[in-house]
């Protein structure tokens, strides 16, 4: 019985490093946060899955048909997202489901995402996308992507344009009040700004 008892407290003890070990938490990522670290801000309609490579970080390759852009320059109106949907990580991967209109925070993906094998030899993950102005990752993964209804929808594009307009002030100080007087506003459903 002892026997029995130390083995199945091994495996809890791995079982729970090899969890933390793959996890990898990051704090929650508020609207203010989500604007002004954003490369792109942008309401898009949710294309098909077009690939998913088994041996990549960012394993599925999404195309999202943007609607308007709220942060960013783009010349397109498709681009395509990358994202690892398969991780236990905290938070969660974004979500994009196939035909629903989403908000989402977008990063330039600058180089090729590559699996570095113990022999040395790379393998690039879809090198095709990456220097053609169409490659993003999605910003703070679950937190940088939002499913909303059009009443959401629209309160998150208003409460974005005034924080952007407010950003744009030069004087310090002037901009300082008037972020506070937006955040004091924000309803706490919006991630308590």
């Amino acid at each position: 019985m002892k026997l029995f008892r130390l083995i199945l407290s091994a495996a809890i003890a791995i079982f729970v490093s090899y969890i933390q070990l793959n996890a990898y938490p990051i704090d929650p990522c508020p609207l203010r946060e989500l604007c002004i670290q954003s490369d792109l801000i942008v309401v898009a309609k949710v294309g098909p899955t077009v690939e998913k490579q088994l041996r990549c970080w960012d394993n599925t390759k999404i195309e999202l048909e943007v609607l308007s852009v709220l942060k960013g320059n783009l010349t397109t109106d498709k681009i395509y997202c990358f994202y690892n949907s398969d991780e236990g990580s905290c938070p969660e991967p974004p979500y994009y489901p196939q035909g629903n209109i989403v908000l989402a925070f977008l990063d330039r993906r600058l180089t090729p995402e590559s699996l570095y094998l113990g022999s040395g030899e790379i393998i690039g993950c879809y090198p095709k996308d990456y220097d053609n102005g169409i490659s993003y990752i999605t910003h703070a993964e679950s937190y940088g992507t939002k499913d909303l209804c059009p009443y959401e929808l629209h309160i998150y594009l208003k409460k974005i344009h005034e924080f952007l307009n407010i950003s744009k002030i030069s004087n310090e100080i002037h901009r300082e009040i008037l972020t506070l007087d937006w955040l004091q506003v924000i309803f706490p459903r919006f991630n308590g700004q």
